[in-house]
C-alpha cells in the first residue's frame, strides 16, 4: 500500500509478498480379474493407492519506504527493523489398499462386496489405519417367470446396501503438538522471537467413521414410458472429530476430539416421464425430490452440549446438543417492538420506547442468555427440481425449476444493520426506512437509535432467516438447423438462446438465499455474499 492510502501513509509505505507451491502425487496400481463361468459371472480388483499433498508457502510485510516508486520490487529498501520475514511448510500422506468383488447369477442376481483400509498421516501410529468395508445385493424382479404376466412392468429391480467410510479432513498435525511463531520479546534492548504451541494435541485422534444402509427399488412401466427410483437410507456418523472447549488454564480455546455421533435419515425419489411422444413432438419430464431429518444421538459422558462461535462479530451462533440438529442456530427470539403505551415497570435495563423486544423464554423478568433458544438450523427438510424437455420438429424448449424447504441461514449482512461495528457501515435499506418512530409504531422494525441498550444479542428471530425458495433456474430456447441447408464440412448446427436464474421466490432479505460463502453445508451463514447472476447467452454450435 502506498503513502496515498490510509493505512500505507500510516506506515509510511507498506508492501508484502506472499508465496507458495501445492504439489499432489498419485500412484495407484490394480490388478483386474473377470470370468464367465455359465450362469455365473465374477469380476474382482484388488490394488493400492499412494497420495500426498504438499504445500510450502513464504511471506515478506516490509513498511518505511524511502519512496511509492518501487512498488515490492526491491523490499530492501524498507527499514530493517520494520521487515516480518515466515515461511511454513506442511504435507499429508494417504495410503489405501482396496478390494471389490462383484458377483452376478443369471443377470439378475447381484452382489457386490468391498474393502478398504485407509491409512492417513493425520492420525499418530496407533490409529492410523481404519477398515470400511461395504457391501450391496441387488434383484431384478422383472427378470423372473412370474412376472411375465405384468406386462405393464418393464424394469423392476429391488437394492440394499451397507458400509463404512472414514473422514480425515482435521488439518495437519492435531495429534501431536506443533509450534509456531510467537510474540516478540524484549531482551538486552535486543528484540527476540519466540515460538510457542499452536495447538493441543491429542494423541488419541481416529477416523471419524459413517455407517450408512439403504433400502431402494428401480421400477419402469409400459416400456419405460414411466421410470424412477425410490431410496430409504439411515445414515449414522461415530467418533465425530469435534473442537471441544477446554479450560483457559491450557492455554487454548478447544481441543480436537472424538466424540458422539449423528443420525441423517430420508427419503429420496426421482421420476421420469415421456409424457408425449409423436414424431414430430415430444414432451419429457424429470422430477426428484428429497426428505432429510439430522439429529445428534450422542456427546459422550464428559459433553452436554458445545456452543459454536461464528465470523467477526457475531459471538456465539450455534449449539450442538443431543436430539437436536447439528449446528442449530442459537438465539434469542424476537416477540416484537416495544410500543409507547406498553407497560415497562417489568421490563429488561436499557429499554425504551423502539427497542427490540425479546421473548423471556424461563420467565425469570431478565433477558439473559439462559432464555436462548433454538432458531432453526441449515439442513433442508425437502430438496426438490423438476425439468422439463420439449422437442418439436427442430425446435427444442427446456426449462427447470429446484426448491429448497425448512431451511434456515444466519445473516451476518442484517447482524451488522441491527448492530453494526461503526455507523457508517453499509446497511440494508429496508429496515432503516421503515424503522419504529413515534409517527410510524410499527411492530417489524426497531428504531435503532440506541441499538446496543440491551448489549449485542446479535443471534436472534430476526437475523437468522428462513432460506427457503423457489427458483427458475435454466430457460433454454434451440432450433437445428436442417441437413438441407448445411453445406460443406458442416454436418450439423444449432442456434439456441438461454437465460439462468431468471427469478426466485423467498422471503429471504439478502442477496441470495441459496449463498453459503462460509462453504459449510451444515453451518449456514451469509456474509457479503454474491448472489447468483442472471445470465443471457445467444449462441451456435457447429460440428464438423
Amino acid at each position: 500500500m502506498g503513502t496515498e492510502t490510509q493505512f500505507g501513509a500510516a506506515a509510511n509505505g507498506e508492501a508484502t509478498i506472499q508465496q507458495g507451491n501445492q504439489s499432489n502425487y498419485l500412484i495407484e496400481g490394480t490388478l483386474n480379474f473377470s470370468e464367465n463361468y455359465g450362469i455365473h459371472t465374477i469380476d474382482a480388483v484388488a490394488g493400492m493407492t499412494f497420495q500426498r499433498f504438499l504445500t510450502d508457502r513464504n511471506f515478506m510485510t516490509a513498511n518505511d519506504f524511502p519512496s511509492d516508486a518501487t512498488f515490492t520490487y526491491n523490499m530492501g529498501l524498507a527499514n530493517p527493523e520494520l521487515v516480518e520475514i515466515n515461511s511454513d511448510r506442511f504435507s499429508n500422506e494417504l495410503v489405501s489398499y482396496i478390494g471389490r468383488v462383484n458377483y452376478n447369477l443369471l443377470d439378475k442376481y447381484l452382489v457386490t462386496a468391498t474393502v478398504r483400509a485407509d491409512g492417513s498421516s493425520r492420525f499418530g501410529e496407533d490409529n492410523r489405519f481404519g477398515i470400511f468395508p461395504s457391501g450391496a445385493i441387488g434383484w431384478r424382479v422383472n427378470e423372473e417367470p412370474f412376472m411375465e404376466s405384468a406386462e405393464a412392468i418393464s424394469n423392476l429391480k429391488l437394492r440394499a446396501s451397507w458400509g463404512k467410510t472414514g473422514n480425515q479432513e482435521i488439518g495437519n498435525l492435531q495429534f501431536i503438538t506443533s509450534f509456531g511463531t510467537g510474540p516478540n520479546a524484549v531482551l538486552g534492548n535486543q528484540i527476540v522471537s519466540s515460538i510457542d504451541p499452536s495447538n493441543l494435541a491429542n494423541p488419541e485422534l481416529k477416523w471419524e467413521t459413517t455407517e450408512q444402509i439403504d433400502f431402494g427399488i428401480d421400477f419402469g412401466l409400459w416400456d419405460e414410458r414411466i421410470s424412477g427410483s425410490a431410496d430409504y437410507f439411515h445414515k449414522e456418523t461415530s467418533d465425530m472429530l469435534v473442537s471441544i472447549p477446554v479450560p483457559s488454564s491450557t492455554g487454548f480455546n478447544s481441543r480436537l476430539q472424538n466424540i458422539g455421533s449423528i443420525l441423517n435419515t430420508g427419503f429420496e425419489f426421482s421420476l421420469d416421464t415421456r409424457n408425449v411422444t409423436t414424431s414430430d413432438f415430444n414432451w419429457r419430464t424429470n422430477f426428484n425430490i428429497s426428505f432429510l431429518d439430522n439429529e445428534v444421538q450422542d456427546l459422550g459422558e464428559t459433553v452436554n452440549e458445545i456452543v459454536i462461535g461464528g465470523p467477526g462479530q457475531v459471538g456465539q451462533a450455534a449449539i450442538i446438543r443431543e436430539g437436536d440438529p447439528l449446528r442449530s442456530f442459537y438465539g434469542y427470539e424476537v416477540e416484537g417492538i416495544w410500543q409507547t403505551d406498553d407497560d415497562y415497570s417489568n421490563a429488561p435495563a436499557g429499554v425504551e420506547p423502539g427497542s427490540i423486544k425479546y421473548r423471556d423464554t424461563n420467565g425469570d423478568g431478565q433477558i439473559t442468555g439462559e432464555d436462548r433458544t433454538l432458531l432453526g438450523d441449515s439442513f433442508p427438510d425437502v430438496t426438490w427440481a423438476i425439468t422439463n424437455n420439449i422437442n418439436y420438429k427442430n425446435f427444442n424448449f427446456r426449462f427447470s425449476f429446484e426448491g429448497v424447504e425448512g431451511v434456515s441461514m444466519l445473516n451476518v449482512n442484517m447482524i451488522d444493520t441491527f448492530f453494526p461495528v461503526n455507523f457508517r457501515r453499509n446497511k440494508l435499506a429496508e429496515p432503516y426506512l421503515n424503522r419504529w418512530t413515534p409517527e410510524n409504531p410499527t411492530n417489524e422494525w426497531p428504531s435503532f437509535v440506541n441499538p446496543l441498550s440491551q448489549g449485542q444479542k446479535t443471534v436472534n428471530s430476526y437475523t437468522v432467516q428462513d432460506a427457503s425458495y423457489i427458483r427458475l433456474r435454466t430457460v433454454r430456447l434451440s432450433y437445428n438447423l436442417p441437413r438441407s441447408v448445411l453445406g460443406g464440412a458442416i454436418r450439423n448446427a444449432s442456434i439456441y438462446g438461454m437465460a439462468e436464474n431468471l427469478f426466485t421466490i423467498d422471503d429471504y432479505i439478502g442477496p441470495d438465499p441459496a449463498v453459503n460463502p462460509n462453504a459449510n453445508a451444515n453451518f449456514r451463514i451469509d456474509w457479503n455474499a454474491a448472489p447468483l447472476v442472471r445470465t443471457f447467452t445467444l449462441g451456435v454450435n457447429l460440428g464438423f
